[in-house]
């Protein structure tokens, strides 16, 4: 009989410990936006299944993709459980993202772009230090790997070593001159808590591009608790011609609608005056790097765009020393010189978009009027 009892209770302790495994979240939860990128995709994937963490899931969201994309997907689901695929019309990057977060269960989150690869320790390393301290972001250093040169170089400038407090755990409070600013804004170099994000609901703007920034600064200014892993752990590819970054003339005005997003959400959370001075360096930087990026027939009416803007923020109200890099103040010093006349002449007067040699563009409030046909 005792033996019986014995028995009976091994297997309920059995059966509880089965149980009590079955409902326990994965420790990091990858995402990856997919669309077209068949020639990459598997070294991505790979980098993935293949990390010393194995205690994971991949959200791998089929966006919409008309080449082999879903085909290579389905194959990697066919053979690792951890991966879980969702299928859904082309709606961007942003929207395909937050599918995956919207069913995500990891303790953490990753967010992978599919041309990219993972050191096999990143998760890992990542995964320890923030559960081990209880971060709410950790950020490691990347190398680039330029597919044009097929050349692979390290990189520090993703995280700018002067901008950080001297600690190890740091929030917007320790650099609030910096938080928008001291990292790049895209989110595959970092590992977010869940539970943060969810706190906040913090999700991207379905834009056609440039919808990192406002969840990756909006995220950075909510944090209590940052802090930086020295190590190489993630290959950023460039130069390919499936990067929503590389075809940014496609819809040149993404990036004001997700800044001005940003501003307004730091204005929601009453934090836009602690971090004013960092988010308009950082605009005003992000908006001339744009402008000597984009390959636009007429970059002029995006100058116009752009001169209006920081009028409405003040910009031009600030002296030399209010701006981290000189330069860009000497580039705001010639934009006042050069685009004024223009702004009088195209937007003193606003007509309705019916116009036929005009059109309004409505960004937040701020009516622009530009010429049709550039």
């Amino acid at each position: 009989m005792e033996e019986l009892v014995n028995s009976t209770r091994d297997t309920k302790e059995k059966s509880f410990e089965i149980k009590n495994k079955q409902i326990m979240p994965p420790k990091v939860s990858v995402i990856i936006p997919v669309y077209n990128v068949e020639k990459y995709l598997r070294e991505c994937l790979d980098s993935v299944v293949n990390q010393t963490l194995k205690d994971i899931e991949i959200i791998c969201i089929n966006d919409g993709s008309t080449d082999k994309s879903g085909e290579i997907l389905n194959e990697y689901a066919y053979k690792d459980s951890r991966i879980i695929v969702i299928n859904q019309y082309n709606s961007g990057a942003g929207a395909a993202r937050n599918a995956g977060l919207a069913i995500a269960k990891g303790n953490y989150l990753a967010i992978l772009d599919s041309d990219d690869i993972y050191n096999t320790s990143m998760l890992e390393k990542m995964y320890k230090k923030a559960s081990k301290q209880d971060l709410d972001i950790v950020i490691c250093r990347c190398s680039i790997f330029n597919q044009t040169k097929n050349h692979t170089s390290r990189t520090n400038h993703t995280i700018v070593k002067k901008y950080l407090p001297k600690k190890e755990t740091f929030n917007c409070t320790d650099i609030p001159q910096h938080i928008i600013g001291f990292c790049i804004g895209w989110t595959w170099d970092k590992l977010y808590k869940r539970s943060f994000v969810e706190k906040y609901k913090l999700t991207f703007p379905q834009i056609h591009n440039s919808e990192d920034g406002m969840f990756v600064f909006l995220s950075l200014c909510l944090a209590d608790r940052i802090s930086i892993i020295k190590d190489h752990l993630v290959i950023h590819r460039i130069n390919t011609k499936t990067q929503l970054s590389e075809r940014r003339d496609e819809a040149p005005f993404c990036f004001i609608e997700g800044a001005l997003a940003l501003k307004k959400a730091l204005e929601k959370y009453n934090i836009y005056s602690m971090v004013e001075q960092s988010y308009i360096n950082w605009f005003v930087e992000h908006s001339f790097w744009h402008l000597d990026t984009l390959n636009l027939k007429n970059s002029h009416d995006l100058e116009v765009i752009l001169y209006k803007l920081f009028e409405e923020m003040g910009v031009y109200n600030h002296n030399a020393d209010y701006f981290y890099e000189y330069n860009n103040y000497e580039k705001l010093k010639f934009m006042i010189n050069k685009v004024p006349y223009d702004v009088c002449k195209q937007i003193s007067n606003f007509r309705n978009n019916k116009n036929k040699t005009h059109k309004v563009i409505n960004l937040f409030g701020i009516k622009i009027k530009i010429r049709r046909g550039a």
